[in-house]
């Protein structure tokens, strides 16, 4: 599996980063459940010139999971290392570097938890972690939460520094580039609205010791997708009594909704260093979402590939080129192998599945990277 969204799978030297099943049954029954559904404890792995190489875990029988990998083959994400939480029960994670054959362990902010999102050149590592002060609240990501505040962190010189917040008592951080600018999601206070049941959620960009609130469309959410070398950021805000959502173009200060495709919601997943954004948006009465390009203010359908009536575009590359998937159906959290995975390139989508050698048995579903050099990683399907 290779992770998209808000994650580097891919670097421009071909390298991949993601995480597989291990042949290793998890008897632990204190560990999180796999994200595969099965019994087997999975390993971050690194993909290169043909070879996987598997990365390990923490020591202990410890699943992992790779979400950023650099040109330099560096990779981050999360371990488990073989504790219980006592606050939750679950196995404890914890952020994690991979580099130079070895496994380390970033620590937390003072509690039992964290994970690693994003790495650059200058190693400065940034993700979440618990710190000692009790937090019933749940995660800004929807998860119950570690029971003590969670707090974006940037980790370097061997020291995890807290971001701190937009107010409220939890902050994760998801995205940086190169210059150091981080962005994520922060609470803004601590009370709980009554159209979501959690506190006010705003996305932030962290540039330079400073916290800054991209703002919102009325609502009480704002999540972001991706963060560009420009510092750009692209995402989804809800609109007015958090009923509906549409795309946003964060530049220079600025909010910008992006707009529809004449319903009423959308989502811009990717932004490009040309500000070329890319996402899904509904149609005219919500009958279907589509593929989108936004481009010089304007927001184009891309179609979808031969009679699906759906299609997503997860991502772009300064070149133009786009990927995403088409579905039979509008529900890409349903049946996976409805979905084709396809390359938009010059004005024409192309399915992936028609682009590779004859005879394979695995359907490309979801193609959620595409680097400088037109390489695409994703996942696919068995029969």
């Amino acid at each position: 599996w290779t992770y998209g969204e808000s994650s580097r799978s891919l670097s421009n030297n071909g390298t991949v980063g993601g995480l597989a099943d291990t042949a290793i049954l998890d008897s632990n029954p204190n560990h999180t459940p796999s994200i595969f559904g099965d019994a087997y404890i999975h390993h971050g792995f690194r993909w290169q010139n043909g070879v996987k190489t598997d990365l390990g875990a923490l020591p202990g029988s410890n699943s992992s999971s790779v979400f950023w990998i650099t040109d330099q083959g560096l990779a981050v994400g999360e371990s488990g290392n073989g504790a219980a939480d006592p606050l939750t029960g679950w196995n404890e994670d914890r952020a994690v570097l991979w580099k130079d054959g070895q496994i380390i362990d970033l620590g937390t902010l003072g509690g039992y938890e964290s994970q690693a999102d994003s790495i650059n050149r200058r190693g400065q590592i940034i993700g979440f972690a618990a710190n000692s002060v009790p937090d019933s609240l749940p995660s800004p990501l929807g998860s119950p939460g570690y029971g003590t505040q969670q707090r974006a962190f940037m980790w370097y010189d061997g020291v995890m520094h807290d971001l701190g917040t937009l107010g409220g008592p939890d902050s994760i951080a998801l995205l940086m580039n190169e210059r150091g600018q981080v962005s994520g999601w922060s609470y803004v206070d601590s009370t709980n609205n009554a159209t979501t049941g959690v506190p006010t959620i705003d996305s932030f960009i962290w540039s330079n010791g400073t916290m800054i609130d991209l703002g919102d469309f009325g609502g009480t959410i704002t999540y972001i997708q991706w963060l560009s070398q420009h510092g750009e950021i692209v995402g989804q805000s809800n609109l007015v009594g958090d009923q509906l959502f549409h795309p946003y173009l964060w530049s220079k200060g600025m909010l910008r909704d992006l707009g529809t495709l004449g319903g009423d919601f959308g989502n811009a997943l990717w932004v490009n260093e040309a500000g070329v954004v890319v996402g899904w948006a509904t149609n005219q009465n919500n009958q279907a979402l589509l593929a989108f390009v936004w481009e010089d203010g304007e927001m184009t359908s891309l179609g979808a590939l031969g009679t699906d009536p759906c299609s997503i575009a997860w991502a772009n590359n300064d070149r133009g080129d786009i990927v995403g998937s088409s579905s039979a159906e509008c529900n890409f959290a349903g049946n996976m192998s409805d979905e084709h995975a396809f390359l938009w390139k010059n004005g024409k989508m192309y399915d992936l599945n028609n682009l590779i050698p004859a005879g394979g048995n695995l359907t490309l579903v979801e193609p959620h990277y595409i680097n400088e050099r037109g390489e695409i990683t994703g996942n696919g399907v068995l029969p």
